[in-house]
């Protein structure tokens, strides 16, 4: 079943690899640039993911303690508000690492 946090995951990779796309083809876009931009966003999203879905589960596991209704929705909360400031994270440092790799490699950019 797919849940609103599942989605906000897949939005978070998806930014990774679009603002890294976006640089190659800011940059003259050979397919180089696409080949090595598409592997660093690729890269990136899924180490946030990764990060999200191991914080996720330590959320949860705090969350099954005795705690009230009300502090496990603030749990979730904030958890959904934090997965939406590191898709935010994710597309500047897509874009920096990019930028930086496709300058760096690929001879006349």
């Amino acid at each position: 079943m797919v849940t609103l946090w599942h989605l906000l995951l897949g939005i978070c990779f998806c930014v990774g690899v679009v603002s890294a796309l976006t640089v190659a083809r800011e940059l003259g876009g050979g397919y180089g640039n696409y080949v090595l931009a598409l592997l660093a966003g690729s890269a990136i999203g899924s180490c946030a993911v990764s990060v999200l879905s191991r914080l996720a589960t330590l959320v949860a596991a705090s969350a099954s303690r005795n705690l009230s209704r009300a502090k496990e929705k603030l749990l979730a909360r904030a958890l959904y508000l934090f997965a939406l400031f590191s898709a935010i994270c994710v597309g500047i440092l897509a874009e920096w690492v990019t930028s930086g790799l496709v300058r760096s490699i690929i001879p006349g950019r």
